[in-house]
């Protein structure tokens, strides 16, 4: 399966005191393979492209112009479905994803490579998937300087299948016509 999108988000700079001042716009791509599993059972694999158009940075405000940065991105997931345990409308799942990224072009902060591991809870109907859980974020600073973060992670995954959207009918009547 084959996907695009894109994101625009505020981020924080050096000089603005955690508030969102930054302009980033990011077009991306990825395909997934999901290997044969069974009802329960489900495995796949990610590589997603992200290009990153990162606001200029001056001194001590925002430029005017966009620097260009890469984003690869690669991601395996393993989830069980333990069907309707919890209610009797929605599965109850639990997933562990591990996922690599690394960083090029001029546009790069200090992070050139970072290695993210989820556990993750959700419960699913259809297509769609509401999970909380936790990640582990391990990131290279710099080559003397690893970080590694822990934080509370919120998904909602919601599928849109475009080739259902029925499109309206136009009925020409011979009244229309003069």
């Amino acid at each position: 399966m084959t996907t695009v999108g894109y994101a625009r988000l505020l981020l924080t700079a050096p000089f603005s005191d955690g508030n969102l001042v930054r302009d980033e716009h990011r077009p991306w791509a990825q395909i997934i393979y999901r290997l044969p599993g069974g009802p329960k059972f489900g495995t796949s694999f990610r590589f997603r492209y992200d290009a990153r158009f990162r606001q200029a940075l001056l001194e001590s405000e925002t430029g005017t112009g966009y620097d260009l940065s890469h984003r690869f991105r690669f991601n395996a997931v393993v989830r069980y479905n333990w069907g309707k345990v919890l209610t009797k409308n929605h599965d109850f799942t639990t997933s562990l994803l591990n996922e690599s990224l690394f960083m090029d072009g001029a546009a790069i902060d200090q992070t050139l490579w970072e290695h993210r591991t989820f556990l993750m809870f959700g419960l699913s109907k259809g297509g769609n998937t509401y999970s909380m859980g936790y990640v582990m974020r391990f990131m290279d600073l710099n080559p003397s300087l690893t970080r590694i973060n822990h934080g509370l992670v919120l998904w909602a995954t919601i599928h849109f299948d475009l080739r259902k959207i029925r499109r309206p009918s136009l009925i020409i009547h011979p009244t229309d016509h003069i």
